[in-house]
């Protein structure tokens, strides 16, 4: 069985015609151009397949015209997820993760301590992109090698190369 990864979501309605504005949660920037079709998930549902008639990119936002109008009203679509198969992604080089697989890793410091659960990833292209960890509070970590020595999605942790008080 598939597994599905989140590629946006979508936040309203466009216009008259049966479409729809989908926030990008993705970095590929290739993702929704030309696409035929969308898988679009509720919750922890099947996904259901929607054919696309044409998409328009706008910045973080694409614009989704379908084909035909849904059986069901297409306002119940909002807040829905557009997924992908996990298989469809592409392979990253070697030391390179997609955000959903850091999610949850626990990490701990350079001698072993357990520091906290990885609880979001702050993606910020001007400055260092940000593990948010948390334990009893919330830890800001920069993802960087010069503070992460090791990431390892099959055991699920992320070593640190230095203690709390030397970040």
């Amino acid at each position: 069985m598939s597994k599905f990864i989140t590629v946006g979501e979508i936040v309203s309605l466009w216009g008259v015609s049966p479409s729809f504005v989908i926030k990008k949660d993705t970095n590929n920037i290739e993702r929704f151009k030309n696409i035929k079709k969308i898988l679009i998930q509720k919750e922890d549902e099947e996904p259901e397949e929607i054919e696309v008639l044409e998409t328009i990119d706008y910045e973080d936002r694409v614009i989704v015209k379908l084909k035909e109008s849904p059986k069901e009203d297409l306002k119940n679509y909002i807040g829905r997820y557009v997924v992908i198969k996990e298989e469809e992604l592409k392979k990253l080089k070697e030391n390179e993760f997609y955000i959903y697989e850091l999610m949850n890793l626990e990490v701990y410091d350079k001698n072993g301590k357990y520091v906290g659960k990885v609880v979001s990833f702050i993606s910020n292209p001007n400055a260092n992109d940000v593990l948010v960890i948390k334990n009893y509070e919330e830890i800001l970590i920069p993802f960087l090698k010069i503070f992460i020595e090791k990431v390892d999605i099959e055991k699920k942790i992320i070593n640190l190369n230095k203690t709390i008080d030397e970040i």
